[in-house]
């Protein structure tokens, strides 16, 4: 990756602000978590919360995989 140039920069600044946002629609979410009510009444309403944590968090790892797999150097 061109990280010296300014596309590379961009593109850098693209991730990284990608990622920040995924973080604070994790936080978010488990902020929104803390808010179901206690016991065994609101464990549905947590686990739809944890649901969707742990798609934000494959979305990220998913995007991590592919940014990986682009910026590897060809093995022959």
């Amino acid at each position: 990756m061109d990280y010296h140039l300014p596309s590379g920069q961009k593109r850098v600044n693209d991730i990284v602000s990608w990622l920040k946002d995924k973080q604070n629609e994790i936080a978010i979410l488990r902020e929104k978590r803390k808010q179901c009510p206690p016991h065994q009444k609101g464990s549905a309403c947590r686990k739809e919360y944890e649901r969707q944590i742990k798609e934000v968090q494959k979305e990220i790892e998913l995007r991590a995989e592919e940014l990986a797999g682009s910026m590897m150097i060809p093995v022959k």
